[in-house]
């Protein structure tokens, strides 16, 4: 399961001036994210953050963050295995 909070978004963006639908996306992006890399899986920078800077909420409004390359292959690895598993033979 993901929450995504709207009023936390809403502070954000506000916070860094820009609007919130964009880093409404992102945050649907990054919790999906969790459920398909793990709860462990914050990194340092982009779209799997564990904090997004100031800069990087400029960054999302204007052009958006990214997953790392491992992150996507793993993602897609995931989705692959999950699509497997439900597929009907």
């Amino acid at each position: 399961m993901a929450n995504v909070y709207w009023d936390r978004v809403c502070r954000q963006a506000e916070y860094a001036q820009v609007e919130p639908d964009r880093i409404l996306a992102h945050t649907i992006a990054h919790e999906l994210g969790h459920l398909l890399l793990g709860a462990n899986s914050h990194s340092p920078t982009g779209n799997m953050a564990g904090r997004w800077s100031r800069e990087e909420i400029i960054i999302i409004s204007q052009s958006g963050l990214s997953f790392t390359d491992q992150q996507s292959r793993s993602i897609r690895a995931e989705v692959e295995k999950r699509m497997k598993k439900h597929a009907t033979p």
